[in-house]
């Protein structure tokens, strides 16, 4: 979900601690956006959209994941009942 700057919002104040290179990569985009004249420059908004769509992201991964874990039984379902029996073993 992307917000305006200055747009008022039902949100919660979040302290963070992150690794430098994280910290160096959100500076990096921020910059990139003033330069740009792009809006949400911020380095709050850039975090926000990051969360979002890493959240997003995770979501589409489960409902996705969940649809082809369900073909998957599906699938073993239907072989399950399709295949040859084992061959016995002639050796005794």
């Amino acid at each position: 979900m992307t917000y305006k700057h200055g747009e008022k919002g039902n949100f919660r104040k979040l302290t963070v601690t992150l690794p430098p290179k994280t910290y160096a990569a959100l500076m990096k985009e921020v910059m990139r956006r003033k330069v740009a004249g792009e809006e949400n420059h911020l380095l709050a908004a850039v975090v926000r959209e990051a969360v979002d769509c890493y959240l997003a992201a995770g979501r589409l991964y489960q409902k996705h994941r969940t649809e082809f874990l369900e073909a998957l039984r599906t699938a073993n379902e239907k072989d399950r009942f399709h295949k040859a029996p084992p061959e016995v073993s002639k050796e005794q």
